[in-house]
């Protein structure tokens, strides 16, 4: 095999402005979004002597759950970059044993997760999963479940103004009727 050398080398210096330009845009996260989008991963990895190998620094937080009719607030230390997800996570992890003798109870099912979150232009977006929907029906829990959402998550974010509940990508209107 016979190979030449390329006689047109006038390209070569834009050529690579374009590969290191487009390098960069890779590296620096490769977007525009002025909103925040995060996908939330389950469960933390546990060590031997159950702490957490999370390394995202404790927050406080604060949960909304259930006493009789009426929305009341818990404070719970918790792990995580995002507030707002943070606190959703606690939402959904549900009372503790000692809040539960205190009549404090909680509308959402149990085994829903926190699939994503977004924060835009200040709606946030939260999508769970599919057993969001074995809540049993009736009007009063659905409006239980989402003002329970609702609250934990504009309590706990600032510049909230609007929180959209999702269930699998549909928005809850759909997915949870009475």
């Amino acid at each position: 095999m016979n190979f030449r050398k390329s006689r047109n080398h006038e390209n070569m210096p834009t050529f690579r402005l374009i590969l290191v330009f487009f390098l960069a845009l890779t590296i620096l996260g490769g977007g525009c979004s002025s909103g925040t989008k995060g996908s939330i991963q389950q469960g933390n990895t546990r060590t031997r002597d159950g702490e957490s190998e999370n390394s995202a620094e404790s927050i406080n937080v604060k949960v909304y759950f259930l006493k009789v009719e009426e929305l009341v607030e818990v404070e719970r230390k918790t792990k995580g970059a995002d507030p707002v997800a943070a606190s959703v996570q606690a939402l959904l992890e549900g009372p503790t044993e000692s809040e539960r003798t205190e009549g404090i109870s909680t509308a959402i099912p149990e085994g829903v997760k926190l699939l994503s979150y977004s924060f835009e232009s200040g709606v946030v977006r939260l999508d769970f999963s599919g057993e969001m929907r074995k809540y049993g029906g009736g009007s009063a829990r659905v409006l239980a479940i989402e003002n329970q959402i609702k609250k934990t998550a504009t309590a706990n974010g600032k510049g909230i103004q609007g929180v959209e509940i999702y269930i699998e990508g549909v928005p809850s209107e759909e997915s949870l009727q009475p």
